[in-house]
């Protein structure tokens, strides 16, 4: 049997920092700078497809592969939050639109029963497919342009993920995790961060034959990125974010289905000048493909 779907995710993030010498380049050598504000817009929109086929009873190999746009407005403001136009064109940052495959995911996914509760393990490895780039802070450092956004690692990261979850008569409820280590480096001398999630769910149809609602809590962790084995002040330093995860499904036919859903931080904890979100909305089809039909 073959399931999958296709989910178009979205979010706006939002970065601000004061940029100053040196950190303006090799002006400051020569002349004095005045210290002024980066306002930054990212505006990011995934297309993931998350398919699944089944191998033997219990055993199936998925592939999770995904296109992203990202697209970065920036803004320059003096100290009092005025409009401001630098002296000196800067190099950081510019309007501009990327678009391009990110680092697909190949898995092998287990499960069964155990009592009365139902089981799950991922375990695989992802593929460098999405564009990375030379190093950032190195090439500011020496006054060139540069860019910060990436769509992969450049490397071959682990992955695992296990569930657990028991239904009841008209709740499930679930725990489990999902995450991807980063072991290496790759040919530009990075290496990303482990990125960790885990979560919490109770889930239940409110007594509707073709719909299914869901809320939980989220923690996700992203450790530093390295270059060179250098914590870059300015760049990935760490954070941690803990998520409210609300969803809604209707099944519309007996193999399709539509769903929708937002992850609404509740609590960060973020290391250094990161990027905050107001949520992640996520909007899915959904279908099953061989086996025998259900009724929604």
């Amino acid at each position: 049997m073959f399931g999958g779907g296709l989910t178009l995710s979205g979010t706006m993030m939002h970065v601000q920092h004061v940029e100053e010498c040196p950190d303006l380049g090799p002006i400051c050598d020569t002349q004095p700078q005045r210290p002024y504000q980066h306002d930054q817009h990212l505006y990011s929109t995934d297309l993931t497809f998350d398919g699944e086929l089944g191998l033997v009873p219990h055993l199936s190999f998925e592939l999770v592969a995904a296109l992203r746009q990202v697209t970065d407005r920036i803004h320059y403001l003096d100290l009092a939050g005025n409009p401001y136009t630098p002296p000196v064109p800067d190099y950081h940052h510019r309007n501009e639109t990327l678009f391009g495959p990110t680092d697909p995911w190949l898995m092998l996914h287990g499960g069964g029963m155990l009592g009365s509760f139902s089981w799950g393990l991922k375990g695989g490895v992802t593929l460098p497919l999405g564009s990375t780039v030379e190093n950032p802070f190195a090439l500011g450092r020496e006054g060139l342009p540069h860019e910060h956004i990436q769509f992969g690692t450049g490397t071959f990261d682990p992955l695992f993920g296990a569930s657990l979850s028991r239904s009841f008569d008209q709740v499930a409820l679930a725990i489990w995790t999902l995450d991807r280590f980063t072991l290496g480096t790759n040919s530009f001398a990075y290496r990303s961060g482990h990125k960790l999630l885990a979560g919490a769910s109770a889930s239940t149809s409110f007594g509707l034959a073709s719909w299914s609602f869901k809320g939980g809590l989220d923690v996700y962790r992203e450790t530093p990125e390295h270059w060179s084995g250098i914590i870059e002040t300015e760049g990935n330093v760490g954070r941690t974010d803990l998520l409210a995860d609300l969803s809604a499904s209707w099944r519309f036919s007996k193999r399709f289905s539509l769903n929708l859903g937002a992850k609404i931080p509740v609590y960060s904890h973020v290391q250094g000048e990161q990027a905050t979100y107001p949520a992640i909305i996520d909007i899915g089809l959904g279908a099953t493909l061989g086996g025998k039909e259900t009724s929604p």
